[in-house]
């Protein structure tokens, strides 16, 4: 027979779980908000670069790539979405278009695919393997789409953090 206290404590330590579910997704919503209406160009975006970086290297694997950055704006609407960011798979380097970015969540999304690249790269993807295809039907940009849609969220609250407590 199972006594009253048990079934209080249980009942209480229920309600207890609820609440801190709650806070963690009021938590989450407010940094998801963060991701999706805040500019790249208010933040240290060295910094919050780098701790996506030490993310995918710590979830995804591999050593990091050299980065670079370029500020160059898009002439025009096309321009701007043709080229977010890009890896040079000879000299394994990502470079980051920072301001043809629409916000944070765009900006960690496509370093979260670059660095896809960089993996593809690290198990035997050369770049020659990579151009038999178009663009718009390489089997290695669906492989990198999906990673990076898939962890989008948690590493670009990672690196918030990050750039929160710095």
């Amino acid at each position: 027979m199972i006594s009253g206290g048990i079934i209080a404590f249980a009942v209480g330590a229920g309600i207890g779980l609820v609440i801190q579910i709650v806070q963690i997704f009021i938590e989450t919503s407010a940094e998801i908000d963060l991701l999706d209406n805040t500019s790249i160009d208010t933040i240290d975006v060295k910094s919050y670069t780098q701790s996506c970086i030490e993310w995918c290297s710590k979830n995804l694997g591999g050593h990091p790539p050299i980065l670079k950055y370029s500020r160059a704006k898009p002439t025009n609407t096309e321009q701007k979405k043709m080229l977010l960011g890009s890896y040079d798979f000879n000299s394994e380097v990502v470079t980051m278009y920072t301001l043809r970015h629409e916000n944070l969540r765009e900006y960690t999304n496509t370093v979260i695919h670059e660095y896809q690249h960089h993996i593809q790269k690290l198990n035997g993807v050369t770049q020659n393997k990579y151009s038999r295809y178009e663009y718009e039907t390489n089997p290695f940009e669906f492989e990198c789409n999906r990673v990076a849609d898939a962890h989008t969220l948690n590493c670009g609250i990672y690196a918030l953090k990050k750039l929160q407590a710095a």
